[in-house]
């Protein structure tokens, strides 16, 4: 399972890099809706992969699909960039915010019943 998770990170890794040339050389709406496609279809196909090798393309080319994605999402939107750093802070935050309200009703729920 190792081999799998490490095969999606590499892919992440390389399509994050090769993301950026590919951006300045090519149309970006048209390179977004491809590589959104191409991770639409390898996540569609992975619940079916038969042996671990096949597994480990599958998430490879999603890994590189989505590096590819994550690039263009920050080059498309250059000229909001300050939102969406707002959106990452608050992705984040809110993880945190939801990890603290989870241990409060915790300890809440353990008042009560002691």
């Amino acid at each position: 399972m190792a081999l799998i998770f490490t095969a999606r990170s590499v892919g992440y890794l390389l399509g994050s890099l090769v993301g950026g040339f590919l951006f300045d050389h090519f149309d970006k709406q048209l390179l977004l809706m491809v590589t959104l496609i191409v991770a639409a279809m390898a996540t569609s196909i992975i619940p079916w992969s038969l042996t671990l090798a096949v597994l480990t393309v599958l998430m490879s080319l999603q890994g590189m699909s989505m590096g590819v994605l994550d690039t263009g999402k920050t080059v498309f939107f250059t000229m909001r960039a300050t939102v969406l750093l707002l959106i990452y802070l608050l992705h984040s935050e809110g993880y945190c915010a939801a990890t603290d309200i989870s241990v409060e009703v915790r300890e809440i729920q353990f008042d009560i019943t002691e």
